[in-house]
């Protein structure tokens, strides 16, 4: 009913300003304590990028995740950003999923302190698109297994894309 919509949430994009804010935050907040256990875990170490790129990506590789329902409203939220161009919708998601982003970044930096910090950030980036595109669509590549090849499990595609991420976050 959008007399009860605009009632409670006035304008359309009030509405998908709430609903940003409320998948952002569960998933930031989720990603952000999966980041702690890391850090808590390998305290003065570097944390092993594979294990930062699963943390990150589990989420939308995982189909039973808790936050499942939520990675879905997710996917229809950037279909809608990209789908109807708002610049300050797009810009209000991108500062919802700034501290969460950058707090990931700044780890990967310190697992790699090797490699510059605008490459590191560059491909963080592309793993986000790369999550983006794939996401809770992994079973669409799953068809394209020839017949007879081996059947990946959603843990054996979830390690593949953590260990094949981490090694290009280390490329030279």
């Amino acid at each position: 009913n959008s007399a009860m919509l605009g009632y409670y949430f006035g304008s359309k994009d009030d509405l998908l300003r709430a609903l940003i804010c409320s998948v952002t935050k569960s998933l930031g907040n989720w990603r952000l304590l999966m980041l702690r256990h890391l850090m808590e875990e390998y305290q003065q170490e570097s944390v092993p990028l594979e294990l930062l790129v699963q943390a990150y990506a589990a989420p939308f590789l995982t189909q039973d995740h808790p936050l499942a329902r939520d990675i879905n409203v997710h996917y229809r939220l950037l279909g809608r950003l990209f789908g109807e161009p708002n610049d300050s919708m797009s810009e209000f998601a991108q500062k919802q999923e700034f501290e969460p982003q950058q707090a990931y970044v700044q780890q990967f930096m310190r697992s790699a302190p090797h490699v510059p910090p605008e490459i590191i950030v560059m491909r963080f980036g592309m793993m986000v698109g790369a999550l983006t595109v794939i996401g809770r669509r992994a079973d669409m590549l799953k068809g394209l297994i020839p017949q007879g090849a081996s059947r990946l499990t959603e843990e054996d595609f979830l390690s593949l894309f953590a260990r094949d991420w981490a090694a290009i976050f280390v490329m030279s």
